[in-house]
Formats: structure tokens, C-alpha cells, sequence
């Protein structure tokens, strides 16, 4: 590491750069020279700060390279400074489009899976029509939310089961609380089928209190569904990527 830290406080002298007779961007780094070549751009007026910071990060970038695959972490050689700039800056170009192609994968995903929960919701719907509360029955708190819920199969098969996650939202659009749902009953084509829930209350934790306090009516309550089972052994399913954006 320390050899690392020597390599960068050599380049940092480049930060005002060298005036040598011939072209400093030629001139190759060797075994020889390589402790001497960095400190010689100190009076050099040749590169630009942007070139200097560009050589910075390819002596840092070959370091650290050179010392996770167990080698020593020298400065690097074998190039001219011109070439190291070069490298540096396809080393960083390459960076932004793979971070640019993993941006349109990521947004791509989100769309398909966007569509296909679509399907999902056509085919079930998932709604709170009331909340409440337990309390313990030792001591005057409340130890449970309970929900009420009515499923609805809107399709013409019959569900074998289903999960996704219940998302309650206040009236600016911000998540309170998020409630996973996990069904194994049937439910019949066209059917109906209501049912009690209850969540954990915690006292100390500011989203159990706010979804305890606000009134049903003044929240949001959001079905995502993630998988739908049929009991003809088909089923449907939100893309496992849409995860990567949440």
C-alpha cells in the first residue's frame, strides 16, 4: 500500500507539468527512468490538467492491478506518458457506455416488467377495506394491525395460489409500510373470497405508528403482484430483474 501511495505522490507533481526538449507524451516509461520521469514534469507546462488527471488514474488503475493479482505495486512501464493518457481515457469511456448499457438493461427490465404485472393485475385484484387494531390482552397496547381483504379473481381459470406485496402510501405518494401476501386457498373463476390479516405492531417503529394512526381512507393502498398460480399448472410471473429496481 505504501508503494501504491509513492506511485500516486510521484504523478502528483504533474499537477504543474514538465518542459523537456522533445515531447514529454513520447517519452517511454522504464525500469530506468521511472522514478525520475514523473518528477521531471514538475516545471512542464505540456499536459493539461485534464491529461494529468487522466495519467493519475491509469498509474493508480495499474497499481491497484498489480497488487490484487499479487504482484508489487510499482508504477507502471513498458509505455509512453501519451500512451498512458490514451488508455486511461478508453479506460473511461469504456466505463461510461458498460455503465450506460447497464442503465438501458436495468430500465428495459422495469418496462417488461411493468407490462407484465399488467397481465397480473387483469387477472387479480387485491384490495383493503378496513383496519384496525388488538390489543394485548395483559396490557392496554396494541399489539397487531389487522387488515381486511377481499380478493377478486377476474379471470376465467382457477387460482391455485398467489403472492406480491401490499404497499401503503400517504397522500403525497410516499411509502408507509409494505405488507407481502402469500395465498395457497383456491379461488374459483369470476370468485370473490374476503379475509383478516395482521401485522406485527411495533410501538417503537415510526412506520408501524404512522400506519396505525392514518385513517384508510387517507392512504394509497397499492396490489403488486409478483406470482400467480393456476390450477391447470400454468402460471404467471413479474421478470425477477424488476428487483434490480427497487
Amino acid at each position: 500500500m505504501k508503494i501504491i501511495i509513492s506511485a500516486i505522490a510521484i504523478v502528483v507533481c504533474c499537477v504543474v507539468l514538465t518542459g523537456c526538449s522533445h515531447s514529454l507524451k513520447d517519452t517511454k516509461v522504464t525500469e530506468e527512468n521511472k522514478n525520475t520521469i514523473f518528477v521531471q514534469m514538475k516545471d512542464s507546462k505540456e499536459l493539461t490538467v485534464d491529461e494529468v488527471q487522466l495519467l493519475q488514474g491509469y498509474v493508480l488503475r495499474s497499481a491497484f492491478k498489480s497488487a490484487f493479482s499479487g504482484g508489487t505495486a510499482n508504477v507502471p512501464t513498458g509505455k509512453t506518458i501519451g500512451e498512458m493518457i490514451k488508455d486511461q481515457q478508453k479506460f473511461v469511456a469504456d466505463s461510461k457506455t458498460r455503465d450506460d448499457e447497464d442503465k438501458r438493461r436495468v430500465e428495459a427490465a422495469k418496462v417488461e416488467a411493468d407490462k407484465k404485472r399488467q397481465e397480473l393485475l387483469a387477472v387479480l385484484a387485491v384490495t383493503v377495506y378496513d383496519k384496525g387494531a388488538n390489543k394485548n390482552q395483559y396490557i392496554d397496547n396494541v399489539s397487531e394491525i389487522t387488515l381486511s381483504f377481499s380478493y377478486q379473481n377476474l379471470s376465467a381459470k382457477e387460482i391455485r395460489g398467489f403472492k406480491g406485496t401490499v404497499v401503503f402510501k400517504d397522500v403525497f405518494g410516499d411509502v408507509i409500510k409494505q405488507a407481502d401476501i402469500k395465498e395457497d386457498q383456491p379461488l374459483g373463476p369470476n370468485a370473490t373470497r374476503r379475509d383478516k390479516r395482521s401485522l406485527n405492531y411495533n410501538m417503537f417503529t415510526d412506520d408501524d405508528k404512522k400506519l396505525l394512526a392514518t385513517k384508510l381512507s387517507e392512504m394509497k393502498v397499492v396490489w403488486e403482484p409478483d406470482t400467480i398460480l393456476f390450477t391447470d399448472g400454468t402460471s404467471l410471473k413479474v421478470d425477477d430483474a424488476d428487483k434490480l429496481n427497487q
